[in-house]
């Protein structure tokens, strides 16, 4: 016994994707750094730019490169993320400060790494670490003993606290 089956498709029309995804930015391909600052006006949505746009990729040297050149190469590492993040931030009036730091692990060990310190939307101080937020925090020396927790450090070093955007953000020790 034979048996046929008829498929009808019905074309409804297209659907859309971007507005179903409520904020996520990967879906838009922004040509310019200046559309990327523009579309990116809360934290979240800088965040969620970054983690679907960007790579972390390890460089020496404690200069960041320029929110241009990290629009246009699209990895780089702490002190990439965070000048990028503080300077879109900065852009819409939020208060962001980058915050770089040494820290010691267990073996004691000198490392670094930088974060932006920022009120979110709802006046929360939290803090940014590559492409992820932390927090609430209450001051710097608040963020610093989440930051050793996090990191398993045996300690930490010195910190320094920079304006949004800079590019130079070498801690000290």
């Amino acid at each position: 016994m034979n048996r046929h089956f008829v498929l009808i498709i019905l074309f409804i029309g297209m659907i859309s994707v971007a507005g179903c995804l409520n904020g996520v930015e990967d879906l838009q391909s922004y040509s310019t750094l200046e559309e990327a600052v523009i579309a990116l006006d809360t934290p979240s949505k800088v965040l969620d730019y970054m983690r679907n746009n960007f790579t972390f990729v390890f460089h020496e040297g404690c200069i960041s490169y320029t929110p241009e050149d990290f629009f246009e190469i699209r990895s780089g590492d702490c002190k990439d993320y965070s000048t990028f993040f503080s300077y879109i931030l900065s852009y819409h009036g939020y208060y962001a400060e980058i915050v770089s730091f040494s820290w010691y692990d267990q073996g004691n060990h000198r490392n670094g790494h930088v974060v932006t310190i920022y009120r979110d939307v709802n006046g929360v101080l939290k803090y940014q670490s590559n492409n992820d937020s932390f927090g609430p925090v209450s001051s710097v020396d608040d963020l610093l003993n989440q930051e050793s927790s996090r990191l398993n450090a045996s300690r930490i070093g010195g910190y320094r606290i920079f304006p949004a955007g800079s590019t130079e953000v070498c801690s000290p020790d």
